[in-house]
């Protein structure tokens, strides 16, 4: 029996972890990726490429640490930083790519114009898939598919405001995503243009959230949780979070205050707060109408003499225009999918989306599993519910994102809790670790997997596919976080990999094994 083939869009993040899920159900991937190269997003060019969506700039730094963004079985070499430029996280998805043998599978510099139900779809679940080479003359092709796994990115087409006035305004006027020095997120612009610029204004119509990297002693933000905290009331975690925001930046000192959802609206920025104290960045209200070589903005006050403008505004539409709308909307608050990966409306389950959603953390482990749950199912290893479950579920998750956006939710991805969503998911594939199971086993490991932060490689220790060196990983962690601090140009060793990790673990072993015990008995 011939394997089922799937097309892939894309090779970035998405469209690379799900080449190599699908190979390992038994399935045949053949991934378009419209670009030379593959990494997606991460494959950096001085120039915004031809029908490019997002893009990194060239001193870009990840906003989450190592340990907490890699894929389940493939870490970061333990000699990167922490914290990594789009260059190394390029690196990194090559040589994901040349150790899973994923190139092969990927035709590069191959457009997607089309994608459409096969006449038989109804019963057969096929797609039709229409592509053109770039580099070749006449090389339309028209292929059939078993399944479709759209990986080309939710963000396309830059959306800048249509202020009054912006028609005559004579400066300069570019969006983030055309700014190559430095961040293409307000605050990453306005801190690297402050070091050049005679006076710099970062106008914001509400305030917002600075988030840091890190924390007290220099320990990524991200690497101080732990699956023991998991079960505690999501308002006494709100509250855990609000102050360590509060200890980074003073919102009301700061002119900050905002109303809006502190997950929802976080700029994660180090530098920020301390160009906005020493005058380097001015804050200013929003803007309601630009002039010849100024902008008005809503407190009445005028600003004058502004030679550029950069609109650090977003984007609005899905990367999907080779799918008709009534297979895939654009419009990110109307996309049916359930569980933010499969179309509820489908009579078959032969398309997965994956990676359309706004994360409070990283992309890469959370694409993972979802393309691990797509692979599965596709394979008939696992099952989706009757429709009206996966619609009711879809209704449940918009009323929800509404009660918390409110007129805010118009244009926005759907926003996910990274650690509550990838254990959901991983729940589906029957790859999520529990103590008690890890407990009869080795318990050591158990109560490291409860003390850590949630880690990728926990969803290798259970289920489908599992990697053989998660465990010893699980172990060794949270010290190859400071690994290329601390052992730079040295042999390492298991005392020192050790040293990093119990200042930490002894007290959230406590803490969890209270905690767990506590989930169990009340």
């Amino acid at each position: 029996m011939s394997r089922r083939r799937v097309a892939i869009i894309g090779a970035g993040v998405c469209g690379l972890t799900s080449v190599k899920a699908c190979l390992e159900e038994g399935l045949e991937p053949v991934c378009f990726e419209r670009h030379d190269d593959i990494g997606g997003v991460w494959y950096y060019t001085d120039q915004v490429r031809p029908e490019q969506g997002s893009s990194v700039y060239n001193s870009l730094i990840t906003n989450v640490s190592k340990e907490s963004s890699c894929f389940s079985d493939f870490p970061y070499p333990r000699d990167y930083p922490a914290y990594m430029s789009c260059h190394q996280l390029h690196r990194y998805l090559t040589q994901y790519a040349e150790t899973f043998g994923l190139r092969k599978y990927a035709r590069l510099n191959t457009k997607v114009t089309e994608v459409r139900k096969a006449e038989d779809h109804v019963t057969s679940g096929r797609w039709i898939v229409s592509s053109v080479s770039m580099t070749a003359e006449g090389s339309f092709k028209e292929e059939e598919y078993d399944a479709l796994m759209v990986c080309s990115g939710p963000f396309s087409k830059s959306f800048t405001p249509n202020f009054p006035g912006l028609d005559h305004y004579s400066g300069l006027t570019i969006h983030s995503r055309e700014y190559k020095r430095a961040g293409n997120s307000a605050g990453d612009v306005a801190v690297d243009v402050s070091h050049v610029a005679s006076k710099l204004y970062l106008s914001m119509r509400d305030g917002t959230w600075i988030y840091p990297r890190l924390s007290h002693g220099g320990t990524p933000i991200d690497m101080l949780g732990s699956r023991g905290f998991l079960p505690y009331p999501a308002a006494l975690n709100t509250h855990r979070r609000r102050q360590t925001l509060a200890e980074h930046v003073n919102q009301t000192n700061y002119g900050l205050e905002t109303d809006k959802d502190m997950y929802e609206h976080v700029m994660v920025n180090d530098e920020l707060r301390f160009c906005l104290i020493n005058g380097k960045v001015l804050l200013r209200p929003g803007v309601t109408k630009f002039t010849r070589t100024g902008a008005l903005l809503a407190d009445g006050t005028m600003l004058e003499n502004i030679d550029a403008v950069v609109f650090a505004t977003g984007y609005k539409e899905a990367n999907v225009s080779y799918l008709d709308d009534s297979i895939l909307a654009k419009d990110p608050t109307k996309l049916d999918l359930y569980k933010l990966v499969f179309p509820a409306n489908m009579p078959h389950p032969s398309m997965a989306v994956i990676g359309f959603f706004h994360v409070r953390g990283s992309i890469p482990p959370v694409a993972e599993v979802q393309a691990r749950w797509a692979a599965r199912v596709f394979s008939g290893q696992a099952k989706l519910p009757d429709r009206q479950t996966m619609l009711a579920r879809v209704r449940r998750d918009r009323e929800e994102r509404l009660r918390i956006l409110g007129k805010h939710m118009r244009n926005k991805l759907p926003k996910i809790g990274v650690i509550p969503y990838r254990d959901e998911i991983a729940r589906e594939i029957g790859a999520m670790p529990t103590f008690w199971n890890l407990f009869l086993k080795d318990p050591m490991l158990a109560f490291r997997v409860y003390s850590q932060p949630p880690l990728p490689a926990h969803y290798r220790l259970v289920g489908p596919h599992p990697w053989p060196k998660a465990p010893e990983y699980t172990k060794e962690a949270v010290a190859n976080t400071f690994y290329s601090l601390r052992h730079a140009g040295k042999a390492s060793t298991s005392a020192n990999k050790m040293a990093a990790v119990s200042s930490i673990s002894v007290v959230f072993i406590f803490v969890a094994l209270m905690a767990i015990v506590l989930r169990f008995v009340m």
